[in-house]
């Protein structure tokens, strides 16, 4: 795990999502979560996360086509981390869960794509389909619970100047096959399908240069 998370840092000082005027670009967001996950009695009553953080390393096909449509859509990977509060059934005592997710994206930059002139306000969409570890080490599972998850968002953004912005980011996620209780005490009777939302913001920076020629 810890070999993990100094990859994902490595990456993320090297790569990211989107930039007015570049094709690979750095992504970075910090937040929380807006909806609860399932317990062990499929209860939808844990807290907010502590800690929701997100990077990604994202290329936009601006730099080998003109093509209209293609000239706004891009592909994504990305890393996502979620600390989850719970609390143990009929007791006050709280147990902190790991989510990790790796997640293959297609992005599509939404104000380019329609031709709309919202700058120096940008807006980007994004989705796809990804791989989840769950994992508490207060709980009884004897390994990490796996899941196949997708993920839907957008991402409204302010461009400070060519190549940062702020960003805020709204994503939706289905874990599909959850197997335990968030807190990682119960099994449930038949394999579930977790969901959450996630809000976070963030700071976009731009690293490649588009062409000239392209509308960024």
């Amino acid at each position: 795990m810890k070999k993990l998370i100094l990859l994902s840092i490595t990456v993320l000082c090297i790569t990211g999502l989107y930039a007015q005027n570049s094709s690979l670009n750095i992504d970075l967001n910090g937040g929380t979560r807006l909806l609860g996950m399932k317990n062990a009695r499929s209860n939808y009553d844990c807290a907010m996360a502590d800690l929701s953080a997100n990077l990604g390393v994202t290329y936009m096909f601006c730099n080998i086509t003109d093509e209209d449509l293609l000239h706004s859509i891009g592909v994504r990977l990305d890393y996502g981390f979620d600390q989850i509060t719970s609390f143990i059934p009929d007791t006050e005592t709280e147990t902190k869960t790991t989510l990790m997710r790796g997640t293959g994206q297609l992005v599509v930059n939404v104000d380019d794509l329609f031709g709309m002139e919202l700058a120096p306000f940008g807006l980007i969409a994004h989705g796809g389909i990804g791989a989840s570890f769950m994992s508490n080490p207060d709980g009884n599972a004897s390994r990490a619970d796996r899941m196949i998850h997708v993920i839907a968002g957008i991402s409204p953004r302010y461009w400070i100047n060519e190549t940062i912005a702020v960003n805020m980011d709204f994503s939706f996620v289905g874990l599909d096959r959850q197997n335990w209780g968030v807190e990682m005490l119960s099994r449930f009777g038949t394999p579930t399908i977790g969901k959450y939302v996630n809000m976070s913001l963030g700071v976009t920076i731009g690293l490649i240069k588009a062409p000239s020629s392209s509308k960024y």
